[in-house]
């Protein structure tokens, strides 16, 4: 598994290589001096999930941050962890934190290897620094709460999928409950017979949140009836609950129905829509049905 560090000085083009080096695994460890999740943090890894979305949009990226668990001691001894890539003339925040992690790393571990990208001309038309147009407004309110909800069908983690629960696994300190769609409700989706069992999509939504948030709390249940209200509308402690933009007019009538209970409207936390520019994508929307077709044509 490889590492790239994630600085304000990234650049899409080194970004793009290292998602073409990755095997099957890249953390992304994103040098943040908050504690807890700001929208500028947010869109940051939003730009970055969109570069993985036209790059490799199944590659299992996972975003690592100091404060959400994740100290250079823990990166440093993570067993699956063997090569940091960093540019051929490294920023200084990068090289320092190169170096930080291979001191850190234990000594019954065999020393990281260091992997030096160049970006070649091909990849020349995103040259510029990946962050400079995609910031939130810095006085923006941070995103920290004890109890959040997510919800969706989660076949075949996507990039949009690691940014719904990557956002909910940060924005939460203490229990995420997340309802997955049923095997029932999906029996007429496009190519049924490729989608993964409700076991397998909760288990790798949960193993994900693990990975981004160790020692998060995450519980869920299955999602069998679309007329029946959500955990999200029923459970008065809930606090927030993330979605994607297409998905605002649901957590709207969630709130209404909060509101009918007497309780508390819930804080909608909204991540960005991912696109793909995959060969036959043609830049729709990122998503497992796009993904089914690409497979059932492959």
């Amino acid at each position: 598994m490889s590492l790239l560090p994630v600085g304000d000085d990234i650049t899409a083009c080194l970004l793009q290589r290292a998602v073409h080096e990755a095997t099957t695994r890249l953390y992304l460890l994103f040098e943040d001096s908050d504690s807890s999740l700001s929208k500028q943090l947010l869109c940051r890894i939003g730009k970055a999930l969109s570069v993985v979305a036209a790059e490799r949009p199944c590659l299992d990226v996972v975003p690592l941050l100091h404060w959400a668990g994740w100290s250079n001691e823990k990166v440093a001894a993570l067993p699956d962890l063997t090569t940091l890539l960093q540019h051929e003339t490294p920023p200084p925040t990068s090289a320092r934190l190169c170096e930080a992690l291979q001191q850190a790393r234990p000594a019954n571990m065999s020393k990281l290897n260091i992997a030096q990208l160049h970006c070649t001309p091909q990849y020349g038309q995103q040259a510029g620094d990946l962050f400079e147009r995609s910031l939130a407004p810095a006085q923006a309110a941070d995103y920290n709460f004890e109890h959040v909800a997510v919800g969706g069908t989660f076949d075949r983690l996507h990039a949009g999928h690691r940014m719904l629960l990557a956002a909910t696994a940060l924005a939460c300190t203490l229990h995420v409950y997340i309802g997955l769609t049923s095997d029932q409700l999906l029996q007429k989706k496009q190519h049924r017979e490729l989608l993964q069992s409700y076991d397998d999509r909760r288990s790798a939504a949960i193993s994900y949140m693990q990975a981004v948030r160790p020692g998060l709390h995450i519980s869920g249940g299955a999602l069998t009836d679309p007329k029946e209200p959500t955990a999200a509308a029923t459970e008065e402690g809930m606090q927030a609950l993330v979605v994607s933009e297409e998905t605002v007019p649901g957590a709207a009538a969630i709130n209404q129905d909060r509101g009918r209970r007497g309780f508390a409207e819930l804080t909608i936390i909204v991540v960005d829509t991912m696109g793909s520019t995959r060969s036959g994508a043609g830049g729709d929307k990122l998503s497992s049905t796009l993904l089914r077709a690409h497979e059932f044509g492959s």
